[in-house]
């Protein structure tokens, strides 16, 4: 990344551009050396300037997301000193959210603007924290969709679910899970699946505020979740349509 720095300039929009490849070159090779194979069920997935959002249960998110589309990730500050986590990010020069300063805040929806302008992908996970990554999602925060109100960008929700272990260990991270002991048995793992369900793209309604648009996609995305959960093949594909 320093390199990228260097040829196209600091937050420049080239630097972005090449900084989204770069991710998913490097969270692909990864996915590799760790065995994790990924289904993706509807799409198309290369799409461009979309912002989008999606359910978190672990730090294999990161990898699995950043893997299949180009994009720039959006979290908050507090990643970029975790050990592993705020490595996996780095690369695609991230938005690092401070909802601490309401001046950090304008300027992170004037950043989440800017890329999404510039036709980069910016994926959120508007839960704001991982789950077990089975059954219902969390509430939404609504400070992410500022951006997008008020606006024609496309928001891609997409539901992720990575596969359970044959003994039964769940890849989620969540609680208060020491993340090394999780990482050292998931890597003792030699295949993992994942299954990314790829929904219609949506949009913020006209005078629809922000609280109103979270509420919505975390809606039409929780009820989406059930119909996925129950396995009905003709009813998911119709949900993929």
């Amino acid at each position: 990344m320093s390199l990228l720095c260097l040829v196209f300039g600091r937050n420049s929009k080239k630097g972005i551009k090449a900084a989204a490849v770069v991710t998913r070159w490097w969270c692909g090779g990864v996915l590799r050396l760790i065995g994790l194979k990924t289904f993706i069920h509807g799409g198309p997935i290369d799409f461009s300037g979309r912002l989008v959002i999606s359910n978190h249960s672990s730090y294999l998110d990161i990898l699995i997301h950043g893997a299949v589309t180009n994009l720039r990730f959006a979290a908050k500050k507090e990643v970029r000193r975790y050990p592993v986590l705020g490595m996996l990010i780095a690369p695609s020069m991230p938005i690092w959210i401070n909802r601490e300063s309401p001046v950090a805040a304008a300027n992170t929806l004037s950043e989440f603007s800017r890329s999404l302008d510039m036709g980069v992908n910016l994926i959120v996970y508007p839960e704001g924290t991982t789950s077990d990554g089975r059954g219902a999602l969390r509430a939404f925060k609504s400070t992410v969709f500022q951006a997008v109100c008020g606006t024609d960008y496309p928001i891609q929700p997409i539901i992720t679910r990575t596969r359970i272990a044959a003994d039964g260990f769940n890849p989620a991270w969540y609680g208060d899970m020491t993340m090394w002991p999780h990482m050292v048995r998931l890597l003792s793992h030699r295949h993992w699946h994942c299954d990314l369900y790829v929904l219609p793209p949506q949009y913020a309604r006209p005078g629809e505020t922000r609280k109103e648009l979270a509420e919505r996609m975390y809606g039409y995305m929780n009820d989406a979740v059930k119909v996925i959960d129950s396995g009905d093949g003709d009813a998911i594909a119709g949900l993929l349509d």
